[in-house]
């Protein structure tokens, strides 16, 4: 069996043509640039919907921010002991708190996924289960490049955004999370 991270975008409005797929083997990365309807929109409103076929119980799937650092606005998807989980930031807290599904996925089948976001209130969909989330923020804005990159991130990936390796650690800082095996 492989170690590979199959995902099939469906999210036309950033960019993505339908049925376009990735496959990740865990040595290499993609970068997707956004086409934002509006900066305001962008902001305030967060819509991913893909497909997810693994065997892999760890890893990073999708990472979104500014500054490339856990003390900005950031949004990441994640692999975590064969469950799917995201964290974000809207600016105002320098806790990273994972919010996860209770649906395996690392079992080599497809799985549909959407990660929907209005302002503070966040909904994860893995297959039929949904998990709500709202972020104690005092503000309401996702500010980010527009660049989502998705699969893995190693060290010599992320020194170029920082000189500590802050995504590095902010995935070491979420129970360990290893971004590859």
């Amino acid at each position: 069996m492989n170690d590979n991270l199959s995902i099939d975008l469906l999210d036309e409005e950033a960019g993505a043509v339908p049925n376009d797929s990735l496959l990740f083997d865990g040595r290499n990365e993609y970068a997707l640039v956004k086409k934002m309807v509006s900066k305001r929109r962008s902001k305030i409103l967060t819509d991913y919907q893909f497909m997810v076929k693994t065997n892999k119980s760890e890893g990073l799937i999708w990472w979104e921010s500014k500054r490339h650092m856990i003390r900005s606005d950031y949004i990441a998807i994640f692999l975590l002991a064969g469950r799917l989980g995201f964290a974000i930031n809207l600016g105002s807290s320098p806790e990273v708190k994972v919010i996860g599904s209770n649906t395996i996925v690392n079992d080599n089948q497809w799985h549909s996924v959407a990660l929907l976001r209005e302002k503070r209130k966040s909904l994860l969909i893995v297959d039929n289960e949904k998990v709500t989330y709202i972020s104690p923020s005092r503000t309401s804005e996702l500010t980010t490049d527009g660049i989502v990159w998705i699969g893995k991130w190693e060290k010599e990936n992320t020194a170029g955004f920082s000189s500590e390796n802050t995504v590095q650690r902010m995935f070491t800082k979420l129970t360990n999370l290893v971004t590859s095996d």
